[in-house]
């Protein structure tokens, strides 16, 4: 990407091109990308994220003169009046509160307020005639009444606070500024990417720029290659699907695709082993004859060339092993590593492991709050008011 967006001939063409990247942690990685590519101080374009913006963040970009939704709530103001709302609810319904138990939900129902703002709309009034059973829709009539958390109570104590939700307020800002390119197209180099387009309002805002004179959309890892017959059968679980509606709502086939740099040999088998092994069911019967024809056993080894299979007997193990291949990376010059889980507690046991030796992992996820020297305060904090007597 870095390589090219430089112009060796003209050192001022990076300084008017805007970049639009999923996150924050992207968009750091492409500042440190232009830093190694270029050595030394330069003119670097305008990289903002997508996933979280903030109208402030640059007014010249995001247009917070005329963006009128309020401001998000604070996340940890947002898991705290959740947590309040619950345990309102389980006291009037049950007389018993339980902290620890609000605090887990409210996390769950947060989550479901980011990815329900990842669709234009949620009729929330319809979740209790889902279910026709009538003893499974008693139980659904249950969770559909503590679904009136944020059905009901939340968007109504937003308003009265004068708050938007965190996410939904990323969705108005992003259709605010589609509406405004759409209607002024700017003039400067406008760059997306790294974003499959799976969320609508982002969707909208990459189909504008696409239009643009001097706009791109750079999709990440589109397969250009698979057959026409496989890619009619991707479904919703495929890692293609989101890209393949993407395309779909733009109008482009995948063939108008130009290639971002040249991909290696080794890539390109690696590539091919993936999307054979992510096949549809119904395209797995002539596998092996897919493989044979796109290079064979010295296919196969290329494409595994650098893959291990690690099987531990326990949890600590795996984290053990993982932690170890970390550190042992910090002794490889100009070496780089990454675990991508989505367990969240392996992630938890692999940082431990690696603080053990001073090690600081950047997690994407954060780390918890009583787990902060400010967080661990606050807790002995509310512990010696809870119980003074306790030593």
């Amino acid at each position: 990407m870095a390589d090219a967006l430089y112009r060796a001939d003209d050192p001022f063409a990076l300084s008017d091109a805007l970049v639009l990247l999923p996150n924050r942690r992207a968009a750091r990685g492409l500042v440190d990308a232009f830093a190694k590519r270029l050595g030394g101080a330069a003119l670097l374009p305008t990289i903002r994220p997508l996933g979280d913006p903030y109208a402030d963040d640059d007014p010249d970009v995001w247009g917070a003169e005329t963006f009128d939704t309020p401001p998000q709530i604070p996340k940890m103001r947002r898991r705290m009046e959740l947590a309040a709302l619950i345990r309102q609810r389980d006291k009037a319904q049950n007389g018993v509160e339980d902290p620890a138990r609000a605090l887990a939900l409210a996390d769950e129902l947060a989550k479901l307020l980011d990815s329900a703002a990842t669709v234009e709309r949620v009729a929330w009034e319809k979740l209790r005639t889902l279910v026709e059973d009538i003893d499974l829709a008693r139980h659904w009539e249950a969770s559909a009444r503590f679904l009136d958390i944020i059905a009901t109570y939340w968007p109504q104590y937003l308003k009265e606070e004068g708050f938007s939700d965190f996410a939904a307020y990323g969705a108005d800002l992003r259709k605010a500024l589609t509406a405004r390119w759409r209607a002024n197209p700017p003039t400067r180099p406008i760059v997306i990417a790294g974003s499959t387009g799976s969320i609508a309002t982002t969707r909208d805002l990459m189909r504008v720029v696409a239009g643009l004179p001097r706009g791109v959309v750079v999709l990440p890892g589109v397969d250009v290659d698979m057959d026409d017959k496989s890619w009619a059968m991707v479904g919703d679980q495929h890692p293609q699907h989101a890209l393949k509606e993407t395309l779909a709502a733009f109008g482009v086939d995948r063939g108008a695709i130009a290639p971002l740099g040249d991909e290696t040999a080794h890539g390109h088998a690696r590539r091919v082993l993936m999307r054979e092994a992510l096949a549809p069911a119904e395209q797995t019967a002539d596998w092996l004859q897919r493989l044979v024809l796109a290079g064979g056993q010295a296919l196969v080894r290329d494409g595994v060339q650098g893959l291990r299979l690690l099987e531990a007997a326990t949890e600590d193990e795996e984290a053990s092993a993982i932690a170890l291949m970390l550190r042992e990376v910090l002794e490889t010059p100009d070496g780089t590593a990454a675990l991508a889980t989505p367990d969240a507690a392996l992630a938890l046991r692999v940082e431990a492991k690696l603080a053990r030796w001073g090690i600081v992992a950047a997690a994407s996820h954060g780390r918890p709050l009583m787990e902060t020297e400010a967080g661990a305060l606050v807790a002995l904090l509310c512990e010696l008011a809870r119980d003074p007597a306790e030593p």
